[in-house]
């Protein structure tokens, strides 16, 4: 919607549209977990209920093209778009995973594993709180899982994370009187999660900073330090 906000506010009919789209967004803010996307269809009812502005027509237009354009590239070029990237990256690698964890990404499209589908357990952990995700990983490896063996395990994740602020370092995660030992393996700078914004606990900047700034999703070989 963009600049046809105040639009929609001030100075839309209130018609059969108009109410349409509002009563849809409405009912489906009474249920939990629900997502922007889920509320496309009210956009074009919405739209079509503004009154076209007589003043200042030229500029209105011109704001919601430069919107709609940096719309496109932010959503259409960086959001959630090093999952699929990473996807293949982890079908090359020889002699490849046992299991792959993805955290906080989109739910990994498994088809492009291609063969390895069969023998690569892929675990989406969608938003686990991370002390969990640390549990998980923590019942998945052992202190032999390197990758000299058969069998070992991969994390994907947003950059962003404290882990991998330095990726060139290895990381040691306690839990519960163990520790998972992370090495940092590949980065796909091309990646965005605007599912992770949270303005409340880190401020505007500091969001910015760390969901922008540090955009990637990286890999991480996975054992148990023991």
């Amino acid at each position: 919607m963009g600049p046809a906000i105040p639009l929609v506010l001030a100075s839309s009919r209130k018609d059969t549209l108009f109410w349409s789209g509002v009563s849809g967004i409405a009912m489906l803010s009474c249920f939990k977990h629900q997502e922007p996307r889920f509320l496309l269809p009210a956009i074009p009812l919405l739209l079509a209920s503004i009154k076209w502005p007589t003043r200042h027509t030229r500029l209105w237009l011109n704001a919601w093209g430069f919107f709609n354009i940096l719309a496109a590239i932010v959503f259409g070029q960086y959001h959630q778009a090093g999952v699929v990237p990473m996807q293949t990256f982890v079908s090359s690698i020889n002699r490849g995973p046992s299991n792959v964890f993805w955290w906080k990404t989109y739910s990994p499209p498994r088809w492009l594993l291609g063969n390895a589908n069969t023998r690569i357990n892929t675990t989406d952990l969608m938003g686990m709180p991370q002390e969990r995700t640390y549990q998980e990983l923590a019942a998945a490896v052992n202190c032999y899982n390197t990758t000299e063996d058969v069998e070992y395990a991969l994390l994907v994740a947003p950059s962003s994370y404290h882990y991998s602020e330095q990726p060139n370092t290895q990381f040691h995660l306690p839990v519960t009187g163990r520790s998972v030992y992370l090495e940092y393996l590949y980065t796909n700078r091309w990646h965005v999660g605007l599912d992770d914004l949270d303005w409340a606990e880190d401020g505007v900047w500091g969001t910015l900073e760390r969901v922008v700034g540090r955009r990637g999703l990286s890999v991480y070989l996975v054992s148990e330090d023991c």
